[in-house]
């Protein structure tokens, strides 16, 4: 009998402490069930680049428009790999398809050389 109530006694006290560590506000969707609190997916390693890294990859390849992004990004890193500043082959794909748009301005007729 008295390990009976020793037994609900705990399982009443587990269950509070249950209460007071997980408690939070719940978020109801428009279906009525549970969202779920989701950690962040994303931990950079590396500070995001700045944005003339980007205009530089969309300048090139404005000037090289066969060129693919191996290409470009060794291009790149050539001209700007002394400041410390690199680019991988899958920055300079995702710049280039991230936005169509954003070439533009780098198409704009490059005027012949006199030789």
């Amino acid at each position: 009998m008295l390990t009976d109530s020793l037994l609900v006694l705990l399982l009443v006290i587990l269950f509070i402490l249950s209460l007071r560590q997980g408690w939070r506000p719940v978020d109801r969707s428009h279906h009525g069930r549970r969202k779920l609190a989701l950690a962040p997916t994303h931990f950079p390693r590396t500070p995001r680049k700045p944005p003339w890294v980007k205009h530089e990859v969309l300048k090139l390849k404005a000037l090289m428009p066969q060129a693919g992004c191996r290409a470009i990004a060794q291009v790149c890193n050539r001209r700007h790999g002394g400041r410390g500043m690199t680019i991988g082959k899958t920055y300079a794909h995702g710049s280039v398809r991230g936005a169509p748009g954003d070439r533009r301005p780098y198409r704009d007729p490059i005027p012949p050389r006199n030789h």
